[in-house]
């Protein structure tokens, strides 16, 4: 029998909760800060948080929302609990991904049995009307710019 100590698979320095920064093309990242500078003068108490939803091919938006510190909706707690940031200056504003509400569930508790999921996981959606930076991430050009 043949046994390796060449491998440590105990990874004791690996933080338990890696930070994931999405680093976005400059016309992006230079537009969305610009836009949450101008906000936090005016309303220096509110929290941002970036939403990144893709439309097709390479077309992507990203949404600056806010939110409360102390909200209790199941959208701040992953906020919250997110390790995904976006990149913006010398700032890194919570990230989360239409697939978060695509295959996510609101209620962790109640996830169907194996199966027979389908119609029986909670799910929600996020009705995103703010600011949105519209761009194509195959050139880094920015397309379109909403603001709600």
């Amino acid at each position: 029998m043949f046994y390796s100590t060449a491998f440590n698979w105990d990874f004791p320095t690996c933080p338990k909760k890696a930070n994931i920064n999405f680093v976005f093309p400059d016309s992006v990242e230079v537009t969305a800060s610009e836009y949450v500078e101008k906000q936090k003068i005016k309303n220096p108490n509110t929290k941002y948080f970036c939403f990144l939803w893709y439309d097709s091919l390479s077309i992507y938006r990203l949404t600056i929302l806010s939110y409360k510190r102390n909200e209790k909706t199941i959208v701040a707690k992953w906020i919250r609990s997110s390790n995904r940031y976006a990149v913006l200056n010398n700032e890194k504003l919570p990230l989360l991904l239409d697939y978060d509400f695509r295959f996510g569930t609101s209620d962790p508790e109640n996830i169907g049995k194996y199966g027979e999921r389908d119609g029986s996981v909670k799910k929600m959606n996020l009705i995103a009307h703010a600011f949105t930076v519209i761009f194509d991430n195959s050139t880094g050009r920015l397309l379109k710019i909403e603001s709600q």
